[in-house]
């Protein structure tokens, strides 16, 4: 028996385990390799190959996301920073973990999204751009988003069963409107779904193009909603809202 710090080996077991970076695959990556796996150990046939990663890099790279570019430029006009007590650098930070009870997840996960047609994670970004909207006094709030990345935005392009890591990271002006959450819900909920190519084209115009201003919410720090969210929503697990705020100094 071989140990190490995250991976015990018992040889008395018939087990295989699988150890893969985050940086090669992702969690959609995870599912397609245990099913093809499964598959070839019971000698059934595996499904038709997708588009390969590099392959999708090519066309990324090669895509016109130029139409996006006066959203992003808009986006960067939006007033980003936080409000501060002091200035400098935070020396120590704490982790606060907050679980929500069975009954407000239902009602995040089923009822809400059901009553208004939407998704928990819309709800969530409503709740979050009220909260930063009060916190800063300012109807218009800057979030950065991280979406799964394995969007349909180019032609030709099938990643149904392609293993590695996607991820689309990009940041979202909200105007949040005073009045009930109704009305802010469904604000956030129509801004959401007009951010162009899904939020795919950012990081191409900003990183492969250089043609997309950086935009960084919350200037020494990014407020970022990520993917989180909708796996709770999949899983039907209770959420846990986690932040690190800065310790008092």
């Amino acid at each position: 028996q071989a140990e190490s710090e995250h991976v015990a080996w018992s040889f008395d077991a018939p087990k295989l385990a699988l150890t893969i970076n985050h940086l090669v695959v992702d969690g959609v990556s995870w599912r397609i390799i245990l099913e093809d796996m499964e598959s070839a150990y019971h000698g059934r046939p595996l499904p038709a190959k997708t588009t390969s990663y590099v392959d999708w890099a090519h066309r990324i790279a090669a895509h016109d996301f130029s139409a996006d570019l006066a959203y992003w430029e808009s986006a960067a006009e939006t007033d980003g920073s936080l409000p501060t007590d002091r200035q400098g650098t935070p020396t120590t930070s704490e982790t606060i973990t907050v679980r929500l009870d069975p009954e407000t997840t239902d009602a995040l996960l089923r009822k809400v999204p059901e009553a208004y047609r939407t998704q928990a994670n819309d709800v969530l970004l409503s709740a979050l751009g009220r909260a930063l909207a009060e916190w800063t006094g300012r109807n218009e709030v800057l979030v950065g988003l991280e979406g799964h990345g394995r969007e349909d935005i180019v032609d030709g392009v099938d990643l149904s069963r392609t293993v590695g890591w996607f991820t689309a990271e990009y940041p979202v002006a909200l105007d949040i409107p005073a009045g009930d959450w109704g009305e802010t819900l469904k604000a956030v909920k129509e801004q959401l779904r007009a951010v162009p190519s899904k939020g795919l084209g950012y990081g191409a115009l900003r990183h492969l193009h250089g043609t997309a201003p950086e935009i960084r919410p919350g200037s020494a720090s990014t407020t970022t909603a990520s993917g989180a969210t909708t796996r709770a929503a999949s899983t039907g697990r209770s959420p846990a809202a986690t932040r690190k705020a800065p310790a008092p100094t």
